[in-house]
């Protein structure tokens, strides 16, 4: 193997490494918990109901994004910004490593969940739940890591967001109208199609867009630089 193959391999297991991948296969006994609760009638259980491969990947996908990048957390970030590789570039490995994996495990988690509480949702159903919020809170994750130098600050915005929204959410849905469009797990059983499609489409627009405002905030590498080493 070349020196270029070796070296890219390398850059691949970093990615691996650096968001966090063991999170995964926690997320996925989640998923299939949160479905023994539900078939169990758990109070909890049954508020999540069919939320749970989404909201379990939503804030899975938002703390690993708070770990593709956070100058003040990463010991080697002068060496990261000295190398000729640009730095957008690891943030293009490492968030094709997110969406790569919790893609798989979505996938594998929404049969899980189907095993525990059969449902009759597809596979298809459950990834068209999932993809909008995880969308979102990756972005919201990378771009607060990024901003506030920390990656601590991006997870616990994860944690807190999903957790307020998972648990509050219906008491939100009733103090605004225009509430729907933000919420990131709304039940479609109580909405048209199109109020789901137009929450999809916003949800994963603002991620999107987070993401692409996180790669404009790389391009000022002496604030990057001043915030690691004021760490």
């Amino acid at each position: 193997m070349t020196w270029h193959g070796r070296r890219y391999i390398f850059a691949w297991r970093r990615a691996v490494m650096a968001v966090g991948w063991w999170l995964l296969p926690i997320g996925l006994v989640g998923m299939f918990f949160f479905g023994l609760m539900a078939q169990a009638r758990d109070p909890i259980g049954q508020m999540i109901g069919l939320s749970a491969v989404a909201a379990v990947g939503a804030l899975i996908g938002g703390v690993q994004a708070s770990l593709i990048l956070a100058p003040a957390d990463d010991a080697a970030f002068e060496i990261i910004l000295a190398a000729p590789r640009p730095l957008a570039m690891i943030l293009i490995e490492r968030l094709i490593v997110v969406f790569v994996m919790n893609a798989a495990i979505a996938a594998v988690g929404a049969v899980v969940f189907d095993l525990a509480y059969p449902s009759g949702e597809t596979v298809i159903d459950q990834l068209a739940r999932w993809f909008p919020p995880f969308t979102a809170m990756v972005g919201l994750g990378m771009t607060i890591a990024i901003v506030s130098r920390k990656s601590g600050m991006g997870a616990l915005l994860a944690i807190l967001l999903v957790g307020s929204m998972l648990f509050g959410g219906f008491a939100f849905l009733g103090l605004f109208d225009w509430a729907w469009t933000l919420h990131l797990f709304l039940p479609v059983d109580q909405f048209s199609a199109e109020q789901v499609f137009i929450n999809r489409t916003l949800l994963t627009a603002i991620g999107a867009a987070l993401i692409a405002y996180s790669f404009s905030l790389l391009r000022n590498h002496e604030s990057l630089l001043a915030a690691h080493i004021s760490a």
